[in-house]
């Protein structure tokens, strides 16, 4: 490869890394008290919410169940006209984050639904009001579920900023497709694809690592 192509290929990879950590952040900021608020309205937390339960369980159904290419391109345009932006990593930050979200929140509340019985009941026994369930009985307890969860998920951004990449034309997904596909460069594409895969097996075993060190504790 020329140099001018290795240029664009680090540039190509920092935008990925740019998306993928961005949307990282804003899926767990948005993913981790959805799941909470599902396990709270659950069976398990507040059964007196049932209709808010079913009501959010079935929205992070459907998202989960709608194709991904077509949610994104859908999600990125949405952006584009909202934001006032180009269609570039701005525009596909938040996106990404919406499309993982749902994962987030799932894998969450099962997390919290695998806490120990015996611990909620000792801590209401006590008197703990709901805050300090949350945070001093269902986080601490879950934190290696958590861990785990947000591991995959962003491993999945990886692959899903390579789809959103190839519409906004930005990071590796656009590198791979206009160059290594459409100019026919098959080095290229070989460390495109090699890239990506490092990416998302290195997100898998760091959040493998962390819950596995959490749990130990």
């Amino acid at each position: 490869m020329s140099v001018a192509m290795v240029d664009l290929f680090f540039a190509s990879f920092g935008e990925t890394l740019l998306m993928v950590g961005a949307s990282s952040v804003l899926a767990a900021l948005l993913g981790l008290p959805l799941g909470l608020v599902l396990h709270l309205t659950g069976p398990r937390g507040n059964p007196g919410r049932p209709r808010l339960h079913r009501a959010l369980q079935f929205t992070v159904s459907a998202v989960l169940s709608t194709p991904s290419v077509v949610l994104l391109a859908g999600l990125i345009a949405l952006a584009h006209v909202m934001l006032e932006v180009p269609a570039n990593l701005i525009a596909s930050v938040v996106p990404l984050a919406l499309i993982v979200m749902p994962g987030i929140a799932r894998s969450a509340d099962a997390a919290f639904g695998q806490v120990d019985n015996k611990v909620v009941d000792a801590a209401k026994a006590a008197g703990a009001s709901t805050s300090q369930m949350v945070y001093k009985v269902f986080f601490p307890s879950a934190a290696g579920g958590i861990a785990a969860g947000l591991g995959m998920a962003v491993a999945s951004l990886v692959g899903y900023s390579t789809l959103a990449g190839a519409i906004s034309g930005q990071g590796l997904g656009d590198l791979g497709l206009r160059y290594g596909f459409q100019e026919f460069m098959p080095g290229l594409m070989l460390l495109v694809v090699l890239s990506l895969l490092v990416l998302a097996e290195a997100a898998q075993f760091l959040g493998h690592a962390l819950a596995h060190r959490l749990n130990a504790r």
